[in-house]
């Protein structure tokens, strides 16, 4: 009966195996980045991005086993406030860890990583954190408090309730007072300092499985002209490839080249430019 029990549940151990992180005997533990295991934030936290995600997150929860946590691979400057509030609430309600792996993450992406489960970082990413921004609207005077002085209210608690948050992510490291004043003229952390100062739990490298192979094609417009380019589908290589520049009537070979550069130029330096938290 021992034996039997046993053999079980060595066949339990193997069935999982596929989804757990490989731990390294010397060094950061590898994560297996699979198609069915994995999510990833590039680019500006937004409705556009933040609602495919959240999407792509139920169809895999639905298809997992209970406990089997997700990843998301984060390369995000930041940006809305409330559609990272919205992808922490989503993922959190899906009853499973959410683990997220962090090659850039500034300024929201920031919140959104001390908000979930275990904060991996790649030995060369890079967190920020720094001061909220928004602009407000509203009736003042009479009776206090006004209407802008309650919206304003909001946001600044908001805002607190998320420093907060991040500050017991620290286990003691930081206090309020120390993580307020570190951000207040923006705080650059490397994976290294993260780890020091409490902001991360653990370096990690990342490798993606041969699901991940191959890319995916995207369109958009630039400078008035249709530009074409492939994405890796393994979050680790963010550059875009085989970019081409559709041939407008009265557009220039040298023209479309210029106009190349500046996309390929411009979309690097996008990815690494933190935006603002904004309400």
């Amino acid at each position: 009966m021992n034996k039997i029990v046993l053999g079980l549940i060595f066949i339990f151990m193997l069935t999982l195996a596929p989804y757990a992180p490989a731990s390294m005997d010397n060094g950061p533990q590898t994560i297996i980045l699979t198609s069915d295991n994995s999510l990833v934030l590039a680019g500006e936290v937004s409705g556009d991005t933040v609602g495919p995600i959240v999407s792509r997150a139920k169809k895999l929860d639905a298809t997992l086993r209970r406990g089997v946590p997700l990843y998301l691979y984060m390369n995000t400057p930041g940006g809305s406030v409330q559609s990272g509030l919205e992808l922490i609430e989503a993922l959190k309600g899906l009853g499973r860890p959410v683990h997220t792996i962090s090659q850039f993450s500034a300024s929201m992406g920031f919140q959104i990583i001390e908000n979930l489960n275990e904060r991996y970082i790649l030995k060369t990413g890079i967190l920020m954190s720094h001061r909220a921004t928004g602009s407000f609207e509203g009736s003042f005077g009479g009776t206090t408090p006004s209407q802008l002085d309650s919206r304003i209210h909001l946001f600044v608690e908001i805002t607190k309730e998320l420093d907060e948050i991040t500050v017991a992510r620290t286990n003691g490291k930081q206090t309020l007072e120390s993580y307020q004043k570190a951000y207040a003229n923006e705080l650059w952390l490397t994976g290294a300092e993260s780890l020091v100062a409490g902001y991360a739990d653990a370096i990690v490298k990342v490798k993606c499985d041969k699901s991940l192979s191959g890319t995916s094609m995207h369109s958009t417009e630039f400078l008035g002209v249709p530009v074409t380019y492939e994405l890796d589908n393994c979050p680790l290589n963010s550059s875009p490839m085989n970019v081409k520049i559709g041939e407008n009537a009265g557009v220039t070979k040298e023209y479309r080249e210029m106009v190349k550069r500046q996309f390929v130029s411009g979309y690097q330096m996008k990815s690494v430019t933190p935006l603002p938290m904004v309400y």
